[in-house]
């Protein structure tokens, strides 16, 4: 749960019981937005009223964000960096994950609209702010030598 409007704001973290239910006390009256996660699941993002007692949220099954990461040449990169820098236009998720030994990047719990990243390699000029979408195709990025 964040406090306010930004993602920056405080936040309150809890984990479901065995039956999925939740509870957050002693919050002050107005707004928060409360950020929903689960393993192979797509996350939800709900602006709250602290006042509301009860909130029913169903998370819906995860399409994969599928992406390939080769060097100028078109060999893979083991080990690239995948870092999300913004969901629904600011920094709601916190996600990193690394390209395989064939430059595959896979996330299995991604949301079901576009989520931008920023992509590093040591000695390759790093992709800033590239938006990847869940599908069944990769979507392919290619890395070029720093100058």
């Amino acid at each position: 749960m964040f406090l306010w409007d930004s993602p920056g704001a405080s936040r309150l973290t809890t984990r479901t019981d065995k039956e999925g239910r939740f509870i957050f006390s002693g919050i002050q009256n107005g707004q928060v937005w409360l950020l929903i996660t689960a393993d192979g699941f797509a996350p939800e993002l709900q602006k709250l009223e602290t006042t509301t007692n009860s909130v029913s949220i169903s998370l819906q099954r995860a399409n994969p964000v599928l992406a390939v990461v080769h060097d100028a040449s078109g060999h893979p990169l083991a080990n690239a960096l995948f870092q999300v820098t913004s969901w629904k236009g600011d920094s709601w998720l916190q996600h990193f994950g690394y390209s395989d030994a064939e430059g595959k990047f896979r996330w299995d719990s991604a949301p079901a609209d576009p989520v931008t990243f920023n992509i590093s390699y040591p000695g390759l000029r790093g992709l800033q702010d590239v938006p990847l979408s869940p599908g069944n195709a990769p979507t392919v990025l290619r890395l070029e030598r720093q100058n």
